[in-house]
């Protein structure tokens, strides 16, 4: 029972970083076409 329990939480903690490396690649993903965005107004305006 003790190892089964531990098997499912090594599991959750598996899909849940994943999720996490999903999620922060989107992020980083969005910042990156933000900062390029912000930086074509610049050069725009300048």
């Amino acid at each position: 029972m003790v190892m089964l329990a531990d098997r499912f939480l090594f599991t959750l903690q598996d899909g849940f970083i994943l999720a996490m490396a999903i999620l922060s690649a989107v992020f980083l993903t969005i910042a990156i076409r933000v900062v390029k965005h912000a930086d074509e107004n610049a050069e725009k305006h300048d």
